[in-house]
C-alpha cells in the first residue's frame, strides 16, 4: 500500500466526525483504463515511437580467417612466429586453391601422425578451440527466414557450404592425402619433410583427442584418441540432444562430425554460424548494414566508398536474405585494416542526403525526414590483429572534446581526458571509435538522442561494439566497463616481460616485431570509449551467445532510448524509494531499491538492490503458486487443469515459464525458446505496493506472475500465477518471436492488520491482462503455500480494472465486513460503468452498482473509487469514482443493507451523476485518473477533486482537445455545468517552461459549487491545446491540491512526451499563498514567476513545473513535523522527479505517514 495517501486536514473544534478513510488510489505511472471499443495496443503507450537502430555489421573478411586452428598463438604453442608462411595454418589439406573464393594460402598442415604431439594437441578440442568438441552438437547454418540448411553428407563433406564447386571431403575412410605437414622436433616445429615440400600422408579423417587429467600437453601419452568408425558407440554428453539413446551411435556421431566439418571447422564458418544464428531472429525493428574490412570501392545509396557493401536498411525480408547472402558469400582474403574501417563506417553515419542511413528509408532518393534521434551502432568482429592505415590521426580520446549543448535543456557536454578513456598513443583503434562518439556526426540535427547511466552521449554519435573471436585480452574487460563509472583507470601484466601497469598498453609494436598482443586490448578500448560492449569467444556455441548478447543489448538500448525504460511507479517505505521499470524490445522488468533522505531526497545514484537478482536461478529453489479454477496449489505440471496444460503445449515450456533456462537459445545450441537477460518479465501498470508489517513489496509483471520481494534484500519471497490470465497468450511468452503481451499488469492493495485484525490480504487485479481479481493472505509472505490463495473473481460486467482496488469495511446489517470495491474498468459485457463491493475474506459478491451509463455503441467504465466515513464508525459511506464519459459518480453505501445501496443522486429508476465534466465546447471529458477528497477547513464543506484526459488508445497521444483540473464541492445537491464553477487561468509561462497560475482574489468564489482550470497556456486559445491531460490522482497535502499532468508526444524523438507537476490552492483552484516548489533546486522557496495583469507586475509563486519527460503519480517523502520535503515521481524515462516542497504554512495537524527508520 501506499505510505502516503492524502494529506487531509482536521479541523480543531466542531466537524471533526468528519474523516477521510484512506481508500488507496491509482498510483500507477500512466496505468490508465482501456477503452473496450478500441483495442488498447500491446505495445505500452508510454514507449513512444520506437526508432529502430542503425547496425553497420562488419565481418573481418581477411585471410586468418580462414585458419583452421584458434586461437592463434596454439599454430606456435612453443612461441614461435604465428606468420602464415611460417606456421600451419589448418588441420584438414586444401583440396581447392580457394575454397572461400580468393587468396590462396600455403597447403600448410598439423601433421597427422599419430603419435606425434602436435597431432594430438591440434586436433584436441581442449587446445583447439576451431576442433570438433565432441559435446556440441553441431547445426547446419540458418537460412534467412529461419529454416536450416540441411545436414552434410559424411561421405561428401563440403569445403564450402555455399559452393560445391569447391569441393568435399569423405569422412568415413581412410584418405591419402598431400600437404606440407608440420610436425615438432626437438630444434622446434618444421615442416615434416624438411624442406617445406609437400607429402602425402595417410589418416583417418574423423578423429578426435581429449586431454587426460594430466597437464603436460606436449606428452602424446596425456590424450585419449577416439575415431569415428561404424559399429561403434560414442559418448553422450548434456548438449547432446540428437542422440537418442543413452550414448551416440555412428551414425548420430559421424552425422554431427559432418556438419562440424561443413559448417564450424573453420574462423570463418564458426563465425558465419553464429552471426546467422544471432540475425535470424532479429526483424524490422532494427535497420542493418553489411560491410567487410577488405572490400574495394562501390557504390552505396549514392557515394563511393569503401568496406561498406550494404548500406542500412529496414531489416525486413529482402534485407534479410541480402544480409545473409553477402555474411555466406563474400571471398575471404586479405589483411585486417580494422582501423580505416572504423573510420569509413563512421563517415558513413556522418551522411545528410536523403540517401544516407539518417533517413526513413535510406536508399530511397524520395525527400524523407531526418530522424535526429536515432541510435547508431556498429558491431565490429575480427579474429585478429590490426594492421594497415590508421584512419583517424592523432591522439583523440586524450584532447578535450568540444561542447554539445542538449536542445531543449541547454544542457552541456564536453569530454576532458580522463580514465578509463585515455592513453598516450595516437592513432589507435580506440582514437577511431571515440573520433566518431565524440563527435557530432550531425551537427545540424537536434541533439535529442537519449542517454543512458553508461552513456551520455545526447548528440548524433557511433557507438562501437567489438566482437573477437579467439582472442584473448591482457585488460580485464569487465573491469574495464566497470570503469566508466568509477573513473578507474584500467591495469594489465604485460606479456612482453613490464610486469604489472597502469592504464592501456601501446598497441601497434611488439618486441620482436610482428603483431603485437596488444592490438586486441584496442579493440575492446574502442569499445570502452564508444560505451559500447565487448566479448571475446573461442567456441562456436559460445560465439554465437556472445552475438546475440550483443543485439539484445543493442535492443535494449534503443528500447530505453526510445522511453521505455519505463518508471511504472514509484512508493516509500522507510528509508527507500522503490521503482519499477521495465524495456521495451526484450521485454524485462526491474525493481529498485534507492536510498531516501529528507534532506537530500532520492539518491537515484546507489542502488540498494535489484530485485532480478534476487530471484532464484535454480527453478526448484522458486516458490510458485496459481490457481486451478476452485483452489490454489503449487505451480506444478501435474497441478494444472487440463485447459491449462492443453493451453501451454507441453511441459517444457511450462518449465520455461517457471524459469528453467537451459532452453533458451542462447543457452544451448538445440534451444528453442525465446532469450531472457533475466526472469523477471516487464513492469508496466503495476505499481509496487509494500507492506512495512512484513517489510515485503509486491508486484505485478508481464511474465505472467505476482512477485513478492523482502525489502530487506531484495530476495523473491513467492510468485503467484493468477488462473485467470490468458494462458493460450502465456505460452508466447517462450516463442523467440514473442511480441509483447499484457498478463499481471494491474494494480495491488494490501489491507493492515487494523482493517483485517491479524492479517493482510493483498488484493490485486490483472489490469490489461484480463478482466479478474485475485486474493491472496500474505500475513507471513516467507511461509506462503497454496492454502493461502483465497479467491479468484471474475463477473460478466467487470472488465480491465486498472485502478486501485479499495480495501475498507462495509456495514451490511451484520456488522462491519472487510470489503473491495473497485470500479469496473473497461472491456465489460455491457459497456457501462459498474461499482463493485466483495467481501475480502472470501470473493462472494456483496453488491453489483449499475450507473446505466455506456452502452455497446457508447464504451464507459469506472475508473479507480474513493471512500469517505461521514459518521467516523469506522465503514465506508459514501464511494467517489469517474468515468470515461466524464461523469462524476456518488455512491451511496449508507445504508445498513446492502440491498439499499445505490448511486446516490436517483429519482425513480433514473440516476444520476454529481456532475459531468465538459470543455468549453460541450465536449465530454474522460475522467481515467482517481478522485481525491478533502474538508475545506473554513467552511467545513466536503470537496472532491480530478482532473480529466485518457491515454489509452493508440489514438490517444495526438488529441489536443482541452482537458481540465476540477475541484467541486458536495453539498449533496448536483452540479449543473462548468457555469457552476468558477474559473481558473495559467497566468504565465516563464522561458524554462514553468507555469504560475493566476491568484484568487477575496470572495471570488462566492456562490460557486466549485472551480476548474482547463490545461490551455495563454493565450488561451483552444485551438493551441497541446494535449495536456491528467491521468492519475489529485492528492492533498495539507490545503495545497497536487497532481501530475502529461503531455504525451507523437515525435519519435519526443521521449514519450512531457509533463508537468502542479500544485494549487486545494479550495479555491488559484495560486498557493506560499511559495510551494523550490523551482530552481537551491534549498530555498523563493521562486516566483513575475508578469503582467491590468497594467501592474504581478509576482506569483511558481506553481506548476516542467518536466522533460512524463511524470506518475506523487508521493511525498518528508520528516515528520518537518518545514519541507519532496515530491517524489517515476518518469517516463525511467528516473525520478524530486522537487522540494514548503510544509511550513499548513494549519492543524497534518495526517500522512511518517517515514520509519531502518
Amino acid at each position: 500500500m501506499l505510505p502516503f495517501r492524502s494529506m487531509t486536514l482536521h479541523p480543531r473544534s466542531g466537524r471533526q466526525g468528519l474523516a477521510l478513510i484512506a481508500a488507496a488510489f491509482a498510483a500507477t505511472l500512466l496505468a490508465l483504463p482501456v477503452n473496450a471499443a478500441v483495442e488498447f495496443p500491446q505495445i505500452p503507450l508510454q514507449s513512444g515511437v520506437l526508432v529502430p537502430p542503425n547496425i553497420m555489421f562488419t565481418l573481418d573478411d581477411s585471410g586468418s580467417m580462414q585458419f583452421e586452428i584458434t586461437p592463434e598463438q596454439n599454430k606456435a604453442p612453443r612461441g614461435e612466429s604465428t606468420d602464415s608462411n611460417r606456421s600451419p595454418n589448418f588441420v584438414f589439406p586444401r583440396t581447392s586453391d580457394d575454397i572461400y573464393g580468393a587468396d590462396n594460402l600455403p597447403n600448410r598442415v598439423v601433421t597427422v601422425v599419430d603419435n606425434d604431439w602436435f597431432n594430438r594437441f591440434s586436433r584436441s578440442p581442449d587446445h583447439n578451440a576451431s576442433y570438433y568438441n565432441p559435446a556440441t552438437r553441431y547445426l547446419p547454418w540458418a537460412r534467412w527466414d529461419g529454416t536450416l540448411f540441411p545436414n552434410a553428407n559424411p561421405s561428401c563433406a563440403l569445403n564450402n557450404p555455399v559452393d560445391p564447386g569447391k569441393g568435399c571431403r569423405n569422412l568415413t575412410a581412410s584418405l591419402t592425402e598431400s600437404a606440407i605437414w608440420y610436425s615438432y622436433s626437438n630444434n622446434g616445429r618444421t615442416p615434416g619433410s624438411g624442406n617445406g615440400s609437400a607429402t602425402s600422408a595417410t589418416y583417418w579423417p574423423a578423429r578426435y583427442y581429449l586431454m587426460d587429467q594430466c597437464t603436460n600437453r606436449e606428452n602424446p601419452g596425456c590424450y585419449t584418441r577416439v575415431e569415428i568408425r561404424p559399429n561403434r558407440s560414442y559418448p553422450k554428453a548434456g548438449g547432446r540432444t540428437d542422440c537418442a539413446g543413452s550414448t551416440c551411435s555412428y551414425q548420430e556421431e559421424i552425422q554431427n562430425f559432418a556438419n562440424w566439418y561443413q559448417y564450424y571447422r573453420s574462423r570463418v564458418l564458426t563465425a558465419r554460424a553464429g552471426i546467422g544464428r544471432a540475425f535470424v531472429d532479429q526483424r524490422d525493428n532494427v535497420r542493418v548494414g553489411f560491410a567487410t574490412i577488405n572490400s574495394g570501392g562501390r557504390n552505396i545509396d549514392g557515394v563511393n566508398t569503401s568496406k561498406i557493401r550494404s548500406g542500412v536498411r529496414a531489416f525486413d525480408d529482402a534485407q534479410k536474405r541480402n544480409f545473409f547472402d553477402l555474411l555466406y558469400s563474400v571471398s575471404i582474403s586479405g589483411g585486417t585494416p580494422l582501423r580505416e574501417t572504423a573510420q569509413v563506417v563512421g563517415n558513413y553515419f556522418r551522411r545528410s542526403d536523403s540517401l544516407g542511413p539518417w533517413s526513413d528509408t535510406p536508399g530511397s532518393a524520395s525527400a524523407q525526414p531526418q530522424v535526429s534521434c536515432r541510435a547508431n551502432y556498429h558491431i565490429l568482429m575480427t579474429d585478429g590483429y590490426w594492421n594497415g592505415n590508421a584512419g583517424v590521426s592523432g591522439n583523440v580520446d586524450n584532447t578535450t572534446g568540444p561542447e554539445h549543448v542538449r536542445s531543449n535543456t541547454n544542457e552541456t557536454y564536453r569530454y576532458t581526458p580522463r580514465a578509463p578513456f585515455s592513453d598516450g598513443y595516437s592513432g589507435t583503434l580506440a582514437d577511431n571509435a571515440f573520433y566518431y562518439w565524440v563527435n557530432d556526426l550531425r551537427p545540424d540535427l537536434p541533439n535529442n538522442v537519449s542517454v543512458s547511466d553508461s552513456n551520455p552521449a545526447f548528440w548524433q554519435h557511433l557507438v562501437t561494439f567489438g566482437v573477437g573471436l579467439g582472442l584473448t585480452t591482457n585488460v580485464d574487460p569487465d573491469d574495464a566497463f566497470a570503469a566508466i563509472r568509477t573513473g578507474a583507470q584500467v591495469t594489465y601484466t604485460g606479456v612482453y616481460g613490464e610486469g604489472q601497469r597502469s592504464g592501456w598498453p601501446q598497441p601497434g609494436t611488439a618486441p620482436a616485431g610482428g603483431d603485437s598482443a596488444y592490438n586486441v586490448d584496442d579493440l575492446l578500448h574502442a569499445a570502452v570509449n564508444s560505451r559500447g560492449g565487448f566479448f571475446s569467444a573461442k567456441e562456436p556455441d559460445a560465439f554465437a551467445s556472445g552475438m546475440k548478447s550483443v543485439l539484445a543489448r543493442i535492443n535494449e538500448r534503443t528500447a530505453s532510448a526510445s522511453s521505455v525504460a519505463t518508471n511504472s511507479a514509484s512508493i516509500l517505505a522507510g528509508t527507500k524509494l522503490y521503482q519499477a521499470k521495465y524495456v521495451s524490445g526484450v521485454w524485462t522488468g526491474e525493481v529498485v531499491a534507492y536510498p531516501v533522505t529528507a534532506e537530500r531526497g532520492v539518491d537515484t545514484s546507489v542502488e540498494s538492490w535489484r530485485a532480478s537478482s534476487g530471484i532464484p536461478t535454480e527453478v526448484s529453489q522458486r516458490k510458485v503458486y496459481t490457481w486451478n479454477g476452485s483452489s490454489g496449489v503449487a505451480f506444478a505440471w501435474n497441478n494444472l487443469t487440463a485447459s491449462q496444460k492443453a493451453a501451454l503445449g507441453s511441459e517444457a515450456i511450462f518449465n520455461y515459464l517457471k524459469g528453467e533456462r537451459s532452453g533458451e537459445r542462447q543457452n544451448s545450441v538445440s534451444g528453442t525458446f525465446r532469450d531472457r537477460r533475466h526472469l523477471l518479465g516487464d513492469i508496466v501498470n503495476s505499481s509496487p505496493a509494500y507492506v512495512a508489517d512484513t517489510e515485503t513489496l509486491y508486484v505485478g509483471a508481464n511474465d505472467g506472475m505476482l512477485h513478492a520481494f523482502s525489502t530487506r534484500d531484495g530476495r523473491e519471497l513467492f510468485a503467484y500465477v493468477p488462473g485467470n490470465i490468458n494462458w493460450g497468450n502465456f505460452k508466447t511468452l517462450s516463442d523467440p518471436e514473442y511480441s509483447h503481451q499484457y498478463f499481471v499488469d494491474g494494480e495491488i492493495a494490501v489491507s493492515t492488520r487494523e482493517q483485517t485484525p491479524n492479517r493482510n490480504i493483498l488484493v490485486g487485479a490483472l489490469g490489461r491482462g484480463g478482466k479478474a481479481l485475485y486474493a491472496l493472505d500474505v500475513t507471513d509472505p516467507s511461509a506462503f503455500s497454496s492454502s493461502k490463495v483465497l479467491w479468484e473473481f471474475t463477473d460478466a460486467d467487470l472488465g480491465n480494472v486498472l485502478s486501485r482496488p479499495v480495501i475498507t469495511k462495509v456495514e451490511t446489517g451484520a456488522g462491519q465486513v472487510p470489503a473491495v470495491i473497485v470500479g469496473n474498468g473497461y472491456n465489460s459485457a455491457t459497456q457501462r460503468a459498474f461499482l463493485f463491493v466483495i467481501n475480502l475474506e472470501t470473493g462472494a459478491l456483496i453488491k453489483k452498482i449499475d450507473t446505466k451509463a455506456g452502452s455497446a455503441t457508447q464504451d464507459n467504465g469506472l475508473a479507480g473509487p474513493k471512500g469517505w466515513d461521514v459518521d467516523r464508525d469506522g465503514d465506508v459511506d459514501f464511494v467517489y469514482a469517474g468515468d470515461l464519459l466524464g461523469n462524476v459518480w456518488k455512491f451511496d453505501l449508507s445504508a445498513s443493507n446492502a440491498n439499499s445501496w445505490d448511486v446516490a443522486f436517483k429519482q425513480g429508476q433514473t440516476v444520476y451523476p454529481l456532475f459531468t465534466a465538459r470543455n468549453a465546447s460541450g465536449g465530454a471529458q474522460p475522467i481515467t485518473g482517481g478522485i481525491a477528497i478533502g474538508i475545506d477547513p473554513s467552511t467545513y464543506k466536503r470537496w472532491v477533486f480530478f482532473g480529466t484526459g485518457r491515454y489509452i488508445t493508440a489514438g490517444d497521444p495526438g488529441d489536443r482537445s482541452v482537458q481540465t483540473w476540477y475541484g467541486l464541492i458536495d453539498d449533496n445537491a448536483r452540479i449543473g455545468s462548468r457555469a457552476d464553477l468558477k474559473q481558473r487561468k495559467i497566468a504565465v509561462v516563464a522561458a524554462n517552461g514553468d507555469r504560475a497560475f493566476e491568484k484568487a482574489v477575496p470572495g471570488d468564489m462566492a456562490q460557486k459549487k466549485g472551480w476548474y482550470l482547463d490545461f490551455v497556456n495563454p493565450p488561451y486559445d483552444p485551438a493551441a491545446a497541446v494535449g495536456e491531460r491528467v491521468v492519475s490522482d489529485s492528492y492533498l497535502i495539507g490545503s495545497t491540491l497536487n497532481v501530475n499532468s502529461i503531455v504525451p508526444s507523437s515525435d519519435p524523438c519526443g521521449v514519450g512526451g512531457s509533463g508537468y507537476i502542479n500544485a494549487v490552492n486545494a479550495y479555491t483552484g488559484a495560486a498557493t499563498e506560499i511559495v510551494y516548489f523550490d523551482a530552481d533546486g537551491n534549498g530555498v522557496f523563493d521562486d516566483y514567476i513575475s508578469h503582467t495583469s491590468n497594467g501592474q507586475t504581478v509576482r506569483t509563486p511558481t506553481g506548476s513545473l516542467r518536466t522533460d519527460n512524463m511524470v506518475s503519480q506523487g508521493t511525498l517523502v518528508s520528516d515528520p513535523g518537518s518545514t519541507t520535503g519532496y515530491i517524489a515521481s517515476g518518469t517516463s524515462s525511467g528516473g525520478v522527479e524530486d522537487p522540494g516542497v514548503n510544509l511550513s504554512n499548513f494549519q492543524g495537524r497534518i495526517s500522512w505517514r511518517e517515514i520509519v527508520r531502518d
